[in-house]
């Protein structure tokens, strides 16, 4: 009798398997190429309730496609993670990576092993170095009125939106985060301006909250502790407490913290 907790694999060999993956790859192509560029076409999606949804934006697309045939689907996969690793660089140009990456896989079909794997990474790095100094050399800073006329392109050419989204990104500035809320109580889209910065985190615990009735905490002036590694003993900030207890000023923490491992001082406020 079978352990109904192992999983089944499906092998396929050879040729066969090379197809269907192929397969799958173009594809998942096919749909989301359809959207590249400021004239790209929308695709109709079937969300997760049944209703259908247009959008042309490549990586929803990509997220959308799950092929019935899983070694299809694996091809698939292999492109939804060049679109997605896209968007988590660079924000887009994820259609752009998904018609590449299918050449590329392509062109290594086509060449049925007359050129070497290695020869072929070899290429594809040169060719990498030489687009980038390429693309550093014709560079526009964009600038200005330019920053409506970007906007406005990537709105499907609506220069209403396109004039709304410049002045978000004049105000917050190239170093700045504009977010899209849906969430409006009006017809109206406007642009709110929040000034600080904003981390994806709240605190560790709640008994550092400062207002019971906010349930949020404010620090006056305080220092400001980055670190990578995690803090799993108070030894290892022991000299910036010090410090901080020293100056009389609030100690913000930004980093991996293992709250419930730290002893405290029994002979120091903090």
């Amino acid at each position: 009798m079978q352990n109904p907790q192992v999983i089944v694999k499906n092998l396929n060999f050879g040729q066969d398997a090379k197809g269907k993956v192929f397969a799958g790859i173009d594809k998942l192509t096919q749909a989301v190429s359809s959207t590249l560029g400021a004239s790209g076409k929308c695709v109709i999606l079937e969300d997760f309730m049944g209703r259908p949804m247009i959008t042309k934006d490549g990586v929803t697309v990509a997220s959308s496609v799950n092929l019935q045939d899983p070694v299809e689907n694996i091809g698939a996969t292999l492109i939804k993670e060049a679109s997605r690793k896209t968007v988590s660089e660079a924000g887009d140009g994820t259609t752009t990576a998904t018609v590449l990456a299918h050449a590329l896989l392509q062109h290594a079909k086509d060449s049925k092993g007359k050129d070497s794997l290695r020869n072929v990474k070899k290429d594809i790095q040169k060719c990498c170095d030489d687009t980038v100094k390429y693309l550093e050399k014709i560079t526009v800073p964009v600038e200005g009125d330019m920053i409506d006329q970007v906007a406005s392109i990537s709105s499907n050419n609506d220069k209403e939106l396109g004039s709304i989204i410049g002045q978000a990104f004049k105000q917050v500035g190239k170093n700045g985060v504009v977010l899209m809320d849906n969430d409006s109580k009006s017809e109206e889209t406007t642009v709110n301006v929040v000034t600080g910065s904003q981390i994806n985190q709240g605190y560790a615990n709640p008994n550092f909250v400062t207002n019971v009735a906010k349930q949020d905490v404010t620090l006056d002036n305080p220092f400001v502790l980055l670190v990578s590694s995690p803090i799993t003993t108070v030894r290892k900030i022991q000299i910036v407490l010090e410090y901080a207890i020293e100056k009389n000023r609030p100690l913000l923490i930004i980093g991996p913290v293992s709250y419930t491992h730290l002893t405290l001082p029994t002979n120091r406020e903090v």
